[in-house]
């Protein structure tokens, strides 16, 4: 990235590897932490590849448990009809209070 002083050309795109999109990858994250309400589970969950929010995503997961989240193979954050989360939140206190709070009403 730059100019060379010996080169007629400069470039200013960083290379592919150091390149980052903004929609997370679900084959790639790590569980930061869970709470188990009732029957949803509320996740914290962080994709590295993922450059809004750095990454980090609080969902509400429905009829799930701790146990299976933690074993799923791919965990994709966008809404889907099956094992997608129910909501998502912004990953913050007040965004954490909120999934909680949301997973006790869908227990209801």
């Amino acid at each position: 990235m730059g100019l060379s002083p010996f080169s007629s050309t400069c470039s200013l795109t960083p290379p592919a590897s150091t390149v980052r999109y903004p929609n997370p990858n679900p084959a790639r994250f790590i569980i930061l932490r869970t709470l188990q309400v009732g029957r949803s589970v509320v996740a914290e969950v962080w994709y590295p590849d993922c450059t809004n929010y750095e990454g980090r995503k609080v969902m509400v997961f429905a009829d799930e448990n701790e146990a299976a989240l933690r074993q799923r193979p791919t965990l994709d954050p966008h809404f889907a009809l099956h094992g997608g989360p129910v909501a998502r939140l912004e990953p913050t206190d007040r965004g954490w209070a909120l999934a909680v709070e949301i997973a006790r009403m869908s227990n209801d």
